[in-house]
């Protein structure tokens, strides 16, 4: 699909300095339709790039151009940096504006633009390579005075070495790797049992989502808090702090709900953590948008690493600071100085909208069906959703990203649950069900939290019986369900013999019993598989199998590994048994219930 090329001149900044003609987006779903609009406002033109899976995606509709690069797989499409050049050349592009995630803190990538004569809006190959290695960049944070996390200083090969050195600093422990970010490719080992399982996948899963499966080892440390400092250079030595972020709710380590400015952090402590970020990006000669990381704990903090591109939540930044991050990025790209920081004002909170069942935190795929959104003062949404758009394994989970802004915090979380609760996605599963959760908590709300406080909210609805009159709704039918003497909005959705009620952004899955007009249904779990044969909990690409006919397995061994949207899965046993069969082999695509292995429960394997 080819969307019409305009013509659009330069255009010169204010000072009379021109900036690009041009740009590639080498990315996809919303962050590529977030450059475009910057980009288009700025008169550049727009050159989108796309996979197969792709093909009816929002930004390749939205921009001037669009450039096909391969099939679904992001290891054949949008992390083909030699695709990606060829691309740009043909288009005529002077800039690439890399998104995050895929190549956006690739070294060879930026060199290889660099020497195409191709403008890339990031930072410098030598840059990149110091912070974007986790390993790197201890080494470089510990030469410019900011406090590090105990733990080692270059990567792991060894296992001997890996468990001596766990066993100095002390359990629990946190497995990273090296050329790691977003959450990919990180483990938390409470105790030497443990260890080395947890090394094998998180050096599997850094290899699938980076092309790089070094990993590095570091403390664990007890109910932190992770903030993140906003950081822009440009090319004349210049950096500047565009305020800090808390990005302490997360799954999995991946953030869900982020705001700005930290309940946690006061004026004095604020002003560290800005000038030791600040001091380090100078130390590399750092140009562009990056994000350094810190963990806090009882007024202390610790450098945890840097993301040496733009950051999912920089909206919030933007809202508070009403600044154009984007725009900034493509000024010090073209060589103007960066723009000084003005005060914020309020405060800001971001959700991730993901496609993930938030029982289990499995990938959800599926097609959008419906969509609402929110709207109303200080609320933004940057998404790429539309109806018929089909949820793959092949990417990340993010579908949108819902951004409030108010006067201050608790005006912006009242806001952030209505804003939420306005959000309707059918078709998906969805995590708003457990950011409305955490928003409404009584920890989250007095604002001292901390990254285990998913873990500790109850996200599983209770169990309780639910009247619905079948021949009112109809499959696919809108109605109102009254529970513990409220009212809720809903829709009933059939999905695969099950009905599924969307309740204000909960999905709650019922088993229906038919009692003629009427049915009496309770909320119920998921079930993944018979009592001997195991099914996999997700679709997915099945990355590594652990068993052979034959073997015996104790309770909970891992059976097979599944990658879906880029995160590794490990399925385990449900008991103990003895392998019968095995249904799979590695590079095999399967579908959610899909069996995977037979376990035969016999007296010998018990």
């Amino acid at each position: 699909m080819t969307s019409p090329v305009v013509s659009v001149s330069a255009v010169p900044a204010s000072d009379g300095k021109p900036l690009f003609r041009r740009v590639l987006i080498a990315n996809r779903g919303e962050i590529a339709l977030r450059v475009i609009r910057t980009a288009k406002e700025m008169g550049i033109e727009t050159i989108a790039v796309y996979s197969d899976a792709d093909r009816n995606a929002m930004h390749v509709r939205r921009a001037d151009r669009a450039v096909r690069i391969g099939p679904p797989s992001p290891r054949e499409s949008y992390l083909r940096g030699d695709l990606i050049l060829e691309a740009a050349r043909g288009a005529g592009a002077d800039c690439i504006h890399p998104g995050y995630g895929f190549l956006s803190e690739n070294a060879a990538f930026s060199q290889l633009c660099l020497d195409a004569g191709i403008t890339f809006l990031g930072p410098s190959p030598h840059a990149i390579a110091v912070m974007g290695d986790k390993v790197e960049a201890r080494r470089a944070a510990k030469a410019a005075g900011v406090p590090l996390v105990p733990g080692l200083e270059d990567d792991v090969k060894d296992d001997a070495v890996l468990a001596q050195t766990a066993a100095k600093i002390g359990y629990p422990v946190m497995l990273k790797a090296a050329a790691g970010g977003g959450g990919k490719g990180i483990r938390i080992v409470r105790d030497a049992s443990g260890l080395l399982d947890a090394a094998k996948m998180a050096r599997a899963e850094a290899k699938g989502a980076f092309g790089d499966d070094r990993i590095y080892l570091e403390k664990f440390v007890m109910r932190p808090r992770h903030v993140e400092v906003q950081v822009m250079g440009d090319r004349h030595g210049k950096v500047v702090a565009w305020g800090e972020r808390e990005c302490s709710v997360q799954r999995r380590h991946q953030k869900l709900v982020e705001e700005s400015p930290s309940p946690a952090i006061d004026a004095a402590m604020r002003a560290a953590m800005c000038d030791a970020a600040c001091r380090l990006s100078r130390a590399v000669g750092y140009v562009g948008a990056g994000t350094v990381e810190f963990l806090a704990s009882g007024g202390a903090y610790w450098f945890l690493e840097m993301n040496t591109r733009l950051q999912v939540e920089h909206p919030i930044t933007e809202m508070r600071f009403g600044v154009d991050l984007v725009r900034e990025q493509f000024r010090v790209a073209a060589g103007l100085p960066a723009t000084e920081p003005c005060e914020p004002r309020g405060h800001a909170i971001e959700i991730r909208v993901n496609a993930e069942d938030p029982e289990t935190w499995f990938p959800a795929l599926g097609t959008v069906r419906r969509l609402a959104t929110p709207g109303g003062p200080g609320v933004r949404l940057d998404a790429a959703l539309y109806r018929g758009l089909e949820v793959t394994p092949h990417y990340d989970s993010m579908l949108a990203k819902l951004i409030v802004h108010a006067e201050d915090r608790p005006a912006a979380i009242e806001r952030a649950i209505r804003a939420l609760r306005e959000l309707r996605i059918v078709g998906v599963t969805t995590s708003t069900s457990a950011a409305l959760k955490v928003l409404q908590s009584e920890e989250f709300r007095g604002g001292d939290y901390d990254t285990g406080i998913l873990e500790r909210i109850d996200r599983k609805p209770s169990a309780r019986a639910i009247e619905v009159d079948l021949s009112a709704v109809g499959d696919g039918g809108a109605f109102s369900l009254i529970v513990d003497g409220r009212s809720y909005d809903c829709v009933l959705e059939r999905e695969q013999g099950r009905f599924v009620v969307q309740v204000i952004g909960e999905r709650i899955v019922v088993d229906v019993q038919d009692d003629r007009e009427r049915a009496a249904s309770r909320v119920a779990g998921h079930k993944h598989g018979g009592r001997r044969t195991i099914e996999a909990a997700m679709p997915g690409v099945v990355v590594d199998v652990r068993v052979a006919v034959g073997d015996v397995v104790e309770d909970g061994a891992t059976l097979v590994v599944l990658e879906a949207m880029k995160m590794q899965n490990p399925i385990p046993s449900e008991g103990a048994g003895k392998v019968t069969k095995v249904l799979v082999k590695p590079r095999d695509v399967v579908a959610a219930g899909a069996p995977l292995v037979e376990l035969d429960d016999e007296p010998g394997a018990k």
